[in-house]
């Protein structure tokens, strides 16, 4: 058992859409969120992890969600503990919290539809995570990263725009795919981010050059893909559909192997470094957090202990 790996929802849940069966809960939890305008990305990051779960019950000939224990919750807690990734290496505590928490979080909904009348999932006790300080590029990786692409290849220009846009602006990488042209005020240098984490929407400054790669990746590489006058997504693929997050983390993830970075990130890097920059240059924490687009000020404080410690080294 300690060398499987965890199988998702795509790797085949065997059951019914029955009433009262888990595919069926699952479903219509999925549909709730949708109601309770949890973003597209929260939506899928929550039944990719919920299918995790069902795709192990289901190996197991659970498809009922009445016949789910406390004790099968516990035994598939031991489960994560011992699973493996795709390279071989164990879940991380927080990736055991996550599956963990969506767990507990769907029964809780259950419970609170009257679909079932208890739920098995209460009262966890979680891995404890580690208080570890975000990652951020030093000046010389920043360099090595933002050079990396090759900006005479449409790719690599869009590459190279997108880490100059999410290191000027400190935007996560589903606001960046979700740009839209409008949402770029050069004039006043905003952009404007809408319905962004919390389905909050917020304005934030960006830097000249940025606008400049922005601007050289608007004339010479988006209308080579752009298939529909009504799209105006700022950052297309070459099929001409909008950028994922998850294309645009794998992108720029094969540019920091490139140049022998190997730190945890990929985009969220960008974001760390310009707040971590920012911190350094002096600027107010509470003016990091806005533009961040965070609720709670102590989410923005950690970036102190950052831009302390950088400035100790």
């Amino acid at each position: 058992m300690s060398g499987r790996r965890c199988k998702g929802l795509r790797a085949g849940v065997v059951g019914t859409h029955a009433p009262g069966s888990l595919l069926d809960l699952a479903a219509q939890w999925d549909r709730d969120l949708a109601v309770r305008q949890y973003s597209p990305e929260t939506r899928r990051a929550q039944v990719s992890s919920l299918g995790l779960f069902l795709a192990w019950l289901s190996e197991r000939e659970v498809h009922d969600a009445a016949a789910v224990t406390r004790n099968m919750v516990e035994v598939y807690q031991r489960h994560l503990h011992r699973c493996r990734t795709d390279d071989d290496r164990p879940l991380s505590a927080m990736a055991q919290y996550r599956r963990l928490k969506t767990v507990e979080q769907f029964f809780r909904w259950a419970v609170r539809k009257r679909h079932l009348p208890a739920n098995p999932a209460s009262d966890l006790e979680y891995p404890r995570l580690p208080s570890a300080l975000p990652e951020s590029l030093t000046t010389a990786e920043l360099s090595a990263l933002l050079n990396a692409p090759d900006v005479h290849d449409p790719e690599g220009l869009r590459e190279r725009t997108a880490m100059e846009v999410m290191y000027s602006t400190g935007l996560r990488r589903a606001e960046i795919t979700a740009l839209h042209i409008p949402d770029i005020d050069a004039e006043r240098g905003v952009v404007r981010v809408v319905a962004g984490k919390g389905r909050k929407d917020r304005f934030v400054p960006i830097g000249a050059r940025a606008l400049e790669w922005l601007d050289r990746y608007l004339r010479e590489a988006r209308p080579l893909w752009c298939r529909n006058a009504g799209d105006y997504h700022v950052f297309l693929q070459r099929s001409g559909v909008p950028c994922t997050p998850g294309m645009l983390g794998g992108r720029i993830w094969k540019l920091m192997c490139s140049v022998g970075i190997r730190k945890k990130g990929a985009c969220h890097l960008f974001r760390h470094t310009m707040a971590s920059h920012l911190l350094e240059a002096g600027c107010d924490v509470r003016v990091i957090g806005q533009m961040l687009g965070h609720t709670d000020l102590q989410t923005t404080a950690r970036y102190t202990r950052v831009g302390v410690l950088s400035l100790c080294r």
